[in-house]
């Protein structure tokens, strides 16, 4: 059995995901101050309607993909490390044969 995988590879693609995810949040926090600085200059029940839309449900699901995103990013920085000990098992089982 032979598994390939790039583990140094995997692990950096692992980390730019995780700093993506950050640069995300960053922005989702930019957008929330946007939103909220819109009453200034819009006002009214279309206003109100933008905002509660906006923050209660399109910036949450963003928040919730940053969130996939990083989970994701610390899984394929995880991943190496499972294909190296697997390497690892099955060479000590293929040196008694």
């Amino acid at each position: 059995m032979t598994i390939k995988a790039e583990t140094n590879e995997l692990k950096q693609l692992g980390n730019d995901l995780v700093n993506q995810a950050d640069l995300l949040n960053n922005d989702i926090k930019k957008l929330y101050n946007v939103i909220n600085n819109m009453s200034l200059y819009w006002t009214g029940i279309d206003a109100q309607k933008f905002t509660l839309t906006m923050q209660e449900q399109n910036l949450k699901e963003l928040e919730k993909l940053s969130q996939i995103i990083n989970e994701y990013g610390k899984y394929l920085t995880k991943v190496p490390e499972c294909y190296e000990l697997l390497e690892e098992i099955f060479e000590s089982k293929t040196s008694y044969l």
